[in-house]
C-alpha cells in the first residue's frame, strides 16, 4: 500500500519468509520506505529497503503520524468483513479475484464515478 494512494495485494502460496520477501521485492521500488509489524518474516527487509517496524506485541501501534500500519490493517479488515459478511465463503481457486475486487474498491473509494469505470471495464474486456 502506498500511503494515501493505491494498493496492490496478492494471494501467496505460503507465508514463508522467502515467499513474502520475493513478492515485496517484486513490487516495492528499491530505496522505498516500508513499515511493517514485528513479524519475523520481515526481518531481512532492513537490508533491502528503508524499513521501520511497529511492534504490536509490545503495545506499540503508532510511532509517529507517518509510522504506523493502520491503513493496511484497515484494508485487510474490510476484505475479511466482506468475505464473511457478503460472500460467507470463497474458494481458494478464486481468492485473487476477491482480493482484486477489494483493491479496486479501496483504490476507487474517493471516485464518484467508480461504478461507471467498473461497467466500462467489464464491457470492453475481451
Amino acid at each position: 500500500m502506498e500511503r494515501a494512494k493505491k494498493i496492490k495485494a496478492f494471494k501467496l502460496q505460503d507465508s514463508k519468509r522467502d515467499t513474502i520477501i520475493e513478492k515485496i521485492v517484486e513490487n516495492v521500488e528499491k530505496g522505498s520506505r516500508i513499515i511493517t509489524d514485528e513479524r519475523r518474516a520481515y526481518y531481512w527487509l532492513y537490508s533491502l529497503l528503508n524499513h521501520d517496524v511497529v511492534n504490536h506485541s509490545n503495545g506499540e501501534y503508532k510511532k509517529s503520524n507517518d509510522t504506523h500500519t493502520n491503513s493496511i490493517e484497515g484494508f485487510w479488515a474490510t476484505l475479511k468483513r466482506g468475505i464473511y459478511g457478503v460472500y460467507h465463503h470463497i474458494s481458494s481457486q478464486h481468492n485473487q479475484n476477491y482480493i482484486n475486487e477489494f483493491c479496486f474498491r479501496y483504490n476507487e473509494r474517493d471516485n464518484n464515478k467508480s461504478f461507471d469505470k467498473l461497467i466500462k471495464q467489464c464491457v470492453f474486456v475481451k
